[in-house]
């Protein structure tokens, strides 16, 4: 038998003076590139849908701020430019290859994701919502850099789909590409 001794006075100032002393913890600074670098960005959306759609314009932005905060200036690819290339090539080494043709110099961060109805659950309809982020320099996609993103979202209404679905998950979505964005910074030097 362990027998602990009761919390005094003392114990219960220190654990406190600890606690407020740690929410006073500086944030580490934001990871940015050196000087301004061009980045194409490509969204793709997936789901029940055969062709690719274009990334609700929500992500879109979230997306292009992520990049803005780092000193990258994003370059937004239409889904009307990339539509019969990405319905040809459905592979992300492919797609990849493409943009960084496409982009010349700089780096291309691509965005696919995949939304699907999962299940109702008290009334709320539950999607998944898979992905992957790839961001890698333009002159060597093949050694590009890799995020995915796995998450539910609840929707209330039946005639929400996919679009909707991506976007619920934006804040998700952002995050991931926040972490690949500072890994392949800091992996830049």
């Amino acid at each position: 038998m362990v027998l602990m001794r009761p919390w005094n006075r003392r114990d219960l100032l220190l654990s406190g003076a600890a606690f407020a002393a740690s929410g006073c913890m500086p944030k580490p600074p934001l990871i940015t590139a050196s000087s301004a670098m061009p980045v194409v960005l490509a969204g793709v959306l997936s789901g029940k849908q055969r062709k690719p759609s274009a990334l609700p314009e929500g992500v879109m932005r979230r997306l292009a701020r992520a990049l803005e905060s780092r000193k990258l200036v994003p370059k937004s690819l239409e889904m009307d430019e990339v539509r019969p290339t990405f319905e040809q090539k459905r592979g992300t080494p492919q797609r990849l290859e493409w943009l960084a043709d496409k982009a010349g110099e700089g780096a291309v961060l691509l965005v696919e994701l995949a939304a699907f109805y999962d299940t109702q659950i008290q009334g709320r309809l539950r999607w998944t919502v898979r992905g992957t982020l790839s961001l890698g320099s333009a002159a060597a996609p093949a050694s590009a850099v890799q995020r995915t993103i796995d998450t539910a979202v609840f929707l209330q209404f039946l005639h929400q789909a996919e679009a909707e679905a991506a976007l619920e998950a934006a804040t998700t979505i952002e995050r991931a590409a926040q972490r690949l964005l500072d890994d392949w910074l800091r992996a830049q030097g």
